[in-house]
């Protein structure tokens, strides 16, 4: 992946699932009605990436790889954190359906 100019970096961060409301996340899937096809672009004003990062950012597991969606090309630097205890209760009963059908071709 070394001198490729079109590679990404991801950040996954994996939550366990407690009761209790978070109101970032409703402000980010709330973006995702703006998010028609993969050239759409939304700015959230107020959001930040560090929110939903762990106290600790100098654990995580990193390792290169592909995107997940067909062509799968291998592209990304991925980089996951394990976070404890975050609320995110909303995941668990959001219907991410809706929003794909406009990513389907």
């Amino acid at each position: 992946m070394e001198g490729v100019s079109d590679n990404l970096a991801v950040l996954g961060i994996l939550f366990d699932i407690i009761p209790c409301s978070v109101v970032e996340l409703n402000t980010l899937v709330s973006e995702l009605a703006n998010i028609k096809n993969p050239q759409s672009k939304a700015s959230i004003s107020g959001l930040t990436l560090e929110r939903f990062l762990p106290t600790d950012t100098d654990t995580f597991f990193s390792y290169s790889g592909s995107l997940t969606t067909p062509k799968c090309q291998e592209i990304v630097s991925w980089t996951v954190f394990k976070v404890k205890k975050k609320p995110i209760t909303f995941f668990s009963s959001f219907n991410l359906n809706i929003y794909m059908t406009s990513w389907k071709g």
